[in-house]
């Protein structure tokens, strides 16, 4: 394919769009950017090259001036080679040589489509029906192209300099910028409704703010810290406790793990010393509590998610379209938006030992452990493993990134990357302090917005269903805890936030916690026993082995063995700001009398409003939760025929439907979420699955029309 650009048409933008009824902002309007007031548009008729040429005249339309442009620093080229529409974008930074096919609902790729098909087919019968659609607005691109060339002598002012710009039009040259500009909206003019956002969330596990961007100066991750600079990065991003099932029942509901009895890590495998009548069970919220996964699939998402979901409950047919290892974005039918999470596990806890024997990627002596470890060599050794498994972790995200620019969706996905809660070391992992509930959270939106910036107001887990809902432009549920701090249903920061922690495998220890902007308050509702829970699964860590060596020896250093001392205040109250590991328990210092007063106050707030169970058994939960030790049933279907309409009820309060036509959901085997009456046929055969969060789901209940 030939570069050479045959014919240019110049104007003033704004004289240009008046022309054709169309005044073009800026990409977050259509997807491209003018970068200067001037713009040529440029249409190769005989070879159906189309491109919006800005700021750098070249031969070769695919690269641009490493500069920054005036208005928006994007310059962005659309072209055609054969049959394929490309599109070539230019950063802000330099060049971006990269070419990928456009988006196939970009309205500028579909203009490109509209506007060449005659040209490349040369007519026939694909060239004459496309002809058909165009003849509708041919009148107003005429009128355009005649208002055009009556002021196609004009004097601009661009960049505080005078520019004359005689522009020698003709139809044949012309017929493409007209049309082109005709499909994109006008304001005050009633237009499609916006195509929503595709989202894509990449969740590691077991990592606090360990990277480059955050300032971490020993961690190697050069693709995190670049997706720093195009996201807005959070630095007060809390999970409710320092462990995945409760984090990832609250990151699933929007709602906190301790109101619907998620907090014990974990349900599912319910044994703990203290309590041996606990069998494993499920986490049951209130009636009409649903996978907020559930009302994008609601609105047109095609969800998946690949692959843990570790929620406390299993998760219901309906939470997804696909779950599995080999769920993907890529399955969905053409023109779905999508909703995906994939989960990256090489950074958990267990891969300190199950890695160990892996090259490490930072020297072990350039590391100074937190002060609640030793420094010596043990610690220092782990500590090198997961800034190795944290790099390995940072190349599997920009896998899951190209991806999506491969596939041409980067200018239309909002990508979100996190992890599950914070550090995977003793004293981290499972800890209700900033160590264990701190997450590094970023999210990178499409047209660039926020880009570089730090949000450091108080978030929390149970904000970010909310938070997802509201981009994709859905309202949150009211029975949600969670408050969105982004997109259309956006609400103010809050000012605490809370957490609990209960039984870890075998072992329980019963706290909870607030914390504002500055200070944290601790509840301890079993002081007589020390922070330290010996997990046999946490014992595989070198570094607790010989932490526990130490101390039994009488060798491990003050602040370590404080982690170990037995009994505990049953309040603590730290000053973060000044103390941001928690080392220094303030609580008796009257300088922080009236902090600590105004956070005990909120704490009995939240234990009332979020932790109904604080405090109490868990065989008491569980007889809460499953009355008689049962699990409850949720009650069979019902069908109700109307003339060709079927209608799918369930008589449990909150439950939800899955479907299928003939075993088909979306494809063979597939259920689809039940939202209202079904169109079918004589012969249909409907199969039907009623849930509910924590209950026994029905079995497949069918239909014969």
């Amino acid at each position: 394919m030939s570069n050479r650009i045959p014919a240019v048409v110049s104007t003033s933008l704004s004289r240009l769009g008046e022309a054709v009824g169309t005044v073009i902002e800026s990409r977050k309007r259509v997807g491209l950017c003018f970068a200067t007031p001037e713009v040529a548009l440029v249409n190769d008729c005989g070879r159906g090259n189309l491109s919006v040429h800005g700021p750098c005249r070249r031969q070769n339309p695919a690269r641009c001036a490493p500069r920054k442009t005036a208005t928006c620093g994007k310059f962005v080229v659309f072209r055609r080679e054969g049959q394929k529409i490309l599109k070539v974008a230019c950063g802000k930074n330099g060049y971006n040589d990269k070419t990928q096919p456009a988006p196939f609902n970009d309205p500028c790729r579909q203009a490109l489509q509209k506007t060449t098909r005659r040209s490349l087919y040369g007519g026939g019968r694909q060239g004459n029906r496309e002809g058909g659609r165009r003849r509708n607005s041919r009148g107003a691109a005429r009128s355009a192209i005649e208002n055009t060339q009556a002021n196609s002598k004009r004097t601009m002012k661009t960049h505080g300099q005078n520019m004359h710009a005689n522009v020698k039009l003709k139809k044949s040259a012309l017929w493409a910028s007209a049309a082109f500009l005709t499909t994109l909206p006008t304001p005050g003019i009633a237009s499609t409704p916006r195509q929503q956002p595709n989202i894509l969330c990449i969740v590691c596990e077991d990592i606090g703010p360990y990277l480059g961007c955050y300032g971490d100066t020993v961690a190697v991750t050069p693709n995190l810290d670049r997706f720093a600079t195009q996201a807005r990065r959070y630095t007060r991003m809390f999970s409710s406790v320092g462990v995945s099932a409760p984090s990832r029942a609250s990151l699933i509901t929007g709602l906190y793990p301790t109101s619907f009895g998620a907090n014990n890590m974990r349900t599912s495998s319910a044994s703990p010393d203290n309590d041996a009548r606990v069998k494993p069970y499920e986490a049951v919220p209130v009636a009409g509590v649903k996978c907020y996964t559930e009302f994008l699939r609601a609105a047109g998402y095609y969800c998946t998610n690949n692959s843990k979901t570790d929620y406390q409950f299993n998760a219901p047919i309906t939470a997804w379209d696909q779950s599995s290892g080999k769920a993907h974005w890529k399955n969905r039918p053409e023109g779905m938006p999508f909703f995906a999470i994939f989960n990256i596990a090489v950074t958990h806890e267990s891969q300190i030992w199950k890695r160990a024997k892996e090259p490490l990627v930072v020297n072990p002596d350039d590391i100074t452990p937190p002060p609640y470890h030793p420094n010596n060599k043990i610690s220092r050794r782990d500590w090198a493993v997961v800034y190795g498994n944290i790099a390995a972790m940072d190349r599997m995200v920009q896998k899951y990134i190209d991806e999506v620019r491969e596939a041409g969706l980067l200018d239309n996905t909002i990508i979100i990357w996190y992890s599950d809660h914070g550090g995977p070391m003793p004293r981290q992992k499972r800890a209700l302090r900033d160590s264990g509930t701190l997450a590094p959270f970023m999210i990178r939106f499409p047209d660039g917005r926020f880009a570089g910036t730090v949000d450091n107001d108080l978030r929390a887990f149970v904000d970010i269903p909310a938070t997802i809902l509201s981009l994709a432009g859905i309202k949150p549920p009211e029975y949600m805890h969670g408050k969105a701090f982004l997109g259309k249903y956006k609400e103010a920061a809050r000012d605490y936030i809370y957490g609990a922690r209960d039984r870890f495998d075998a072992k329980t220890d019963c706290q909870t916690a607030v914390r504002d902007r500055r200070f944290r308050l601790l509840h301890n509702y079993m002081p007589e026993q020390s922070e330290f829970l010996d997990i046999s699964y946490h014992r595989n860590i070198p570094t607790l082995r010989n932490m526990m060596e130490l101390y039994n020896e009488g060798k491990l250093e003050k602040l370590p063995s404080l982690w170990f001392t037995k009994p505990r205040p049953t309040e603590e109250f730290y000053d973060i700001e000044q103390d941001p590991h928690e080392m220094n328990n303030v609580i008796d210092d009257p300088r922080y009398a009236k902090d600590v007063a105004r956070l005990r106050k909120k704490l009995a707030e939240m234990d009332a409003a979020y932790n109904p169970f604080a405090g109490k058994p868990e065989s008491a939960l569980r007889e809460h939760l499953w009355p008689g030790g049962e699990q409850p049933r949720v009650a069979d279907p019902i069908f109700t025929r109307a003339k060709r309409k079927l209608t799918i009820e369930c008589p449990t309060p909150g439950a939800s439907i899955a479907y299928q036509i003939n075993g088909e959901g979306l494809t063979r085997g597939h259920w689809k979420l039940y939202t209202g009456p079904l169109t079918i046929k004589n012969g249909d055969k409907v199969t039907a699955v009623c849930t509910r969060i924590g209950y026994k789901p029905t079995g497949e209940i069918a239909y014969n029309y």
